[in-house]
């Protein structure tokens, strides 16, 4: 072939590129927080063309992926160093989650037995907190569910950690069924005097439980958790003695004290059965199983 027929053909190739159609690629992907799915992709490095509202019940955000940079200076791919991050929030939002029950079972025992109205009051108010903090802890699940597609150990994490708020959840509503007991017989006390000691110890147990539980999941630490389990059965021995003290003969309360002991001594036995599922997952979470009684893994 002559240079003269080669330029030719070299001429004729890139007019036939130049009249390729030119293609591109969109991809819509639906998420329940906008703001939070924003900042996921801007802090992987992509480029924000648009954040606009098409109808008032609907909003979107264009972005444009950039290519540049898929590795952080450490050699660890962007995306993954983001999800990580996502996944230690979602870890964050449950120990925030122990320490807010924690702090709603402390006000609601000294409501109770101080017949503190107020307090009642604040302690029934604040479980809203908790209520938020599941939700906020669900959306960050479904989203990076849809996200991230995770598999194995990853997808074992954000699932036991959905079930892991939802006790957590029910912890706090025991605490605000106690405030309610207490306001429910204000400016009496729902529990007679005689029994204040044995409240306050429950109260002690619990505090323990809602704090190893905390621990435990911040740290992954699978002993820890098997610990929960023998705390609780200090709580199942107080439930216990309760129940004693109603059957006995010498009860000279009345039927309505009985009801309200009853049910309150149950309120705190459920928060320790509670704290005891969520031992029981984080085993679940770190070993990809419950473990056998020989190991000390086992209920």
């Amino acid at each position: 072939m002559s240079t003269e027929q080669q330029d030719t053909t070299t001429a004729t190739q890139a007019s036939a590129a130049s009249t390729l159609p030119a293609r591109f690629e969109v991809t819509t992907l639906p998420v329940a927080d906008v703001d939070r799915a924003k900042a996921f992709y801007q802090r992987l490095g992509w480029r924000l063309d648009i954040d606009f509202k098409p109808s008032p019940d609907t909003r979107g955000v264009q972005f444009t992926p950039t290519c540049p940079r898929t590795e952080t200076p450490g050699g660890h791919p962007v995306m993954r160093k983001a999800f990580h991050e996502e996944l230690d929030r979602v870890a964050e939002t449950l120990v925030e989650m122990t320490h807010l029950a924690s702090s709603a079972m402390n006000r609601a025992t000294t409501a109770l037995l101080d017949a503190d109205i107020h307090l009642a009051d604040s302690v029934i108010a604040a479980d809203a907190e908790i209520d938020a903090r599941r939700a906020e802890l669900d959306l960050m699940s479904f989203d990076l569910l849809a996200r991230q597609q995770p598999v194995a150990t990853d997808l074992r994490v954000i699932v036991t950690s959905m079930r892991m708020s939802s006790d957590l959840e029910r912890m706090g509503d025991l605490a605000r069924h106690v405030a309610k007991a207490a306001r429910r017989r204000y400016p009496d006390c729902a529990v007679p005097a005689h029994l204040h000691h044995t409240i306050r110890e429950m109260a002690a147990v619990a505090e323990q439980l809602v704090t190893a539980t905390g621990s435990a999941i911040a740290n992954k630490d699978v002993h820890g958790a098997v610990e929960i389990e023998s705390i609780d059965d200090r709580m199942d021995e107080l439930h216990r003695k309760v129940f004693g003290e109603l059957l006995d003969r010498s009860w000279e309360h009345g039927t309505e004290a009985a009801v309200d002991t009853t049910l309150i001594s149950r309120y705190y036995e459920r928060f320790g059965d509670h704290a005891v599922a969520v031992a029981d997952r984080i085993v679940y979470l770190v070993t990809g199983r419950y473990g056998t009684q020989d190991e000390g893994l086992q209920r």
